[in-house]
């Protein structure tokens, strides 16, 4: 796989998603960030080929460009969490509280929405983006890119150890939210970089259902969160605990497994499987 070229064509995909005629919806703002992680995945995996001042721009670049889109994405999850609470039956007793929570989510969906479609909005995004796949195509790697593919998945799975035992120690909410980033970055770094299907691999459908369970966690976190903010459904808020911490409890038990090897044994591990 030539990673240098996957990371211009994310970027590029990500720049024709802003230039297209049609308005931003969920859907797109959903593509257009997948995209640009998958894009920081590849720039991680490129590390060692760029300087230290040359990564930090792009990354922020690529980071600054999908910032204004979060919110609305944010929103349109929290809307589809509440509509499966109330549409469960369990839920019943809880559906007035739901019911406030989601009109409230609907307008500010409705508002960030609105902001991510701005003019400004997106013209910033396609300046950083622009500026960035400019820089990026002048870059020059070695012919044989393996040995700076693997100090990159090298260092990222060792970034990833790192968060887990962050997570381990502290188990808060932003701290479980970024060892998830992480796992993220593994798995579409593995994707990446494999020849074949990386489902074959244990470690890294290990990896991909913790980035779920993680995911899920977090989801309920801000449910929760907006819950107290409105002062409503005290048993929905412990149920949703609860949940959290069944989830938290398999993610870090997987995890574990996930980042149970040294990383230049890992990094070596699936050197056998790249093109």
């Amino acid at each position: 796989m030539n990673v240098h070229g996957a990371l211009q064509r994310e970027i590029g995909s990500a720049l024709d998603l802003l230039a297209s005629r049609r308005p931003l919806d969920d859907v797109s703002v959903h593509v257009f960030r997948q995209g640009l992680k998958r894009a920081r995945a590849a720039l991680r995996l490129l590390r060692d080929a760029v300087s230290d001042a040359a990564y930090a721009r792009e990354n922020a670049s690529l980071r600054d460009a999908a910032r204004p889109f979060a919110p609305a994405r944010d929103a349109c999850v929290m809307l589809a969490l509440v509509d499966d609470m109330l549409r469960a039956g369990k839920m019943r007793q809880y559906r007035p509280a739901l019911s406030r929570l989601r009109e409230q989510l609907r307008k500010s969906h409705a508002r960030r929405m609105a902001a991510a479609r701005a003019d400004r909005s997106i013209a910033r995004a396609r300046r950083l983006l622009e500026q960035s796949l400019r820089r990026a195509a002048h870059w020059r790697l070695p012919r044989d890119a393996r040995s700076v593919y693997l100090g990159g998945l090298r260092r990222i799975y060792e970034r990833g150890q790192r968060q887990l035992e962050a997570a381990r120690a502290g188990g808060s909410a932003s701290t479980l939210h970024e060892w998830r980033k992480q796992v993220k970055y593994l798995t579409a770094a593995v994707t990446l970089l494999a020849a074949r299907k990386p489902e074959r691999a244990r470690s890294y459908r290990l990896a991909v259902d913790v980035a779920k369970q993680l995911g899920d966690d977090h989801d309920l976190a801000t449910l929760a969160a907006a819950l107290r903010r409105i002062r409503a459904a005290p048993g929905l808020i412990a149920k949703l605990e609860q949940r959290r911490r069944k989830l938290q409890k398999r993610a870090l038990k997987r995890g574990r497994r996930v980042y149970e090897l040294p990383p230049e044994r890992f990094a070596r591990g699936w050197e056998k499987i790249y093109p």
